[in-house]
This record gives C-alpha cells, sequence and structure tokens, in this order.
C-alpha cells in the first residue's frame, strides 16, 4: 500500500489538532499567569488603599488639631463676652482704649505723631 498526501482537510483537521493539544498543556500555565498578575493588581491596588488610608488619618489628625484650636478659641471670646457683659471696669477700659471714649469733665491730651 501505497500513502497517499493528505488532502487540504485533513492537514488543516491535523493543525488544528496539534494547536489544540498546545493549547491544552499551555493552559495551566496561562492561567497560573493569570492568578500571579491578578494577585500582583490587588496587591498594588492594596497598597495604594493602605496608604490612602494613612493619608486619611493623618488628615483627620490635622482636622481634631484644628477642632480643638477653634473650641479654645471659641471659649476664650465667650469669656470676653461675659466680661463685657458683667464688668463695668473692663467694659470702660475697652470703651477709652479701642474707641477712644472719654467721660465728661475729663481732659483730653492729644500728642502729636512722631514719623518714626
Amino acid at each position: 500500500m501505497s500513502a497517499t498526501p493528505p488532502d487540504g482537510r485533513e492537514r488543516l483537521r491535523e493543525r488544528v489538532d496539534r494547536w489544540r493539544e498546545r493549547a491544552q498543556r499551555s493552559l495551566p500555565t496561562l492561567i497560573g499567569v493569570g492568578l500571579i498578575l491578578a494577585l500582583l493588581f490587588l496587591a498594588r491596588a492594596g497598597s495604594e488603599s493602605y496608604s490612602g488610608l494613612a493619608e486619611l488619618a493623618e488628615r483627620e489628625a490635622e482636622l481634631e488639631i484644628d477642632l480643638a484650636e477653634t473650641r479654645l478659641r471659641v471659649d476664650r471670646l465667650r469669656r470676653r463676652v461675659e466680661l463685657l457683659q458683667d464688668d463695668p471696669v473692663v467694659l470702660e477700659r475697652l470703651a477709652r482704649e479701642e474707641l477712644g471714649l472719654v467721660r465728661p469733665g475729663d481732659t483730653v491730651v492729644v500728642l502729636p505723631q512722631t514719623d518714626d
């Protein structure tokens, strides 16, 4: 019996069969590479999330300090308001110093300004 050369369909079928065999052999490798890439992506995303979280924690600490300073300022202003409302001596001093008011009968002495 003589061997007859394969026709086009048989050659195509043989090539497809060889390709399938190679693909089946390389499928575990491709899956492994895909898993490694996915893990690398997740690790990078996790580290970025962690650094973002650290930045947010630092910003929160800064805001807490700002809030504490603002609360102190509000408390000081409340005390000043109470002094102004309740203490006539403080009220008179501020009227004289900041507003330039005088009592009737006070003598006002205006000194010339010097150019220093």
